[in-house]
């Protein structure tokens, strides 16, 4: 049995028991008990296999809790920092042209780099970092991505020089449905989600996104951080 088994096991004795004992005590003395009390009988056999209803609910959760950490432990892969970028950049070159924008990525600071992630929320995460430069920049300025490593962690960074963000724009950034001081300088749509779920896709892949800017009209930095999962040399 696995520890948590075993807790139950032992947890689970006692409302049984006491179970036990009200129904054995309800049945000896049915015919002398007033009804208000055969309810009050019922009832507390009721509360005691609710009880037990939640611990045996609780432990469900938690193994399928521990096998969905297991199952997207199977999809975290090592993959290419530099297969992740050109797949980006390629999808969103035409919205930059458009808009006058332009896009600065030297493939070569990528080579070395490898994470852990799961391919395809890497991919939304990504895209939606590389959206919000290109629909808060004006023309004529420059989105770049850049990485480092920093302890066991890559971080790929989408810089930009659009409007930038305010202390309050920073305080409730990744909050749901959260709306920015600045309007999207083409015109664009903002829902206030994008930043939102793709903090909660990087926390499942036990990383983060992070977000530097020193104030309006000053620019940003959108920061994914990963695992670190070694460097091309070494695979």
């Amino acid at each position: 049995l696995r520890d948590n088994q075993r807790i139950l096991i032992h947890d689970i004795k006692t409302p049984i028991s006491s179970i036990l004992l009200v129904s054995e005590s309800l049945l000896d003395e049915m015919d002398e008990l007033s009804q208000n009390e055969v309810e009050d009988e019922v009832q507390k056999i009721v509360d005691l296999s609710k009880e037990m209803y939640q611990m045996v609910r609780r432990l469900l959760e938690e193994d399928r809790a521990k096998q969905e950490r297991k199952e997207l432990r199977s999809l975290l892969t090592p993959l290419p920092v530099k297969q992740a970028v050109e797949i980006v950049q390629k999808r969103f070159v035409q919205k930059a042209k458009a808009k006058q924008i332009d896009f600065v990525c030297d493939q070569s600071i990528f080579e070395e780099f490898y994470w852990v992630g799961e391919k395809e929320l890497l991919d939304m995460i990504l895209s939606n970092l590389v959206s919000n430069a290109l629909k808060y920049s004006p023309a004529g300025t420059t989105v770049t991505f850049a990485a480092e490593q920093d302890g066991l962690m890559v971080q790929l960074h989408v810089i930009d020089q659009g409007l930038g963000l305010t202390t309050e724009d920073m305080s409730k950034l990744f909050q749901s449905y959260a709306q920015i001081e600045s309007s999207p300088t083409g015109s664009e749509s903002k829902t206030g989600l994008g930043l939102y779920v793709a903090q909660q896709m990087a926390n499942r892949m036990q990383g983060r996104v992070v977000a530097k800017s020193d104030g309006k009209d000053k620019g940003s930095i959108f920061s994914i951080c990963l695992p670190i999962a070694g460097v091309a040399s070494s695979t």
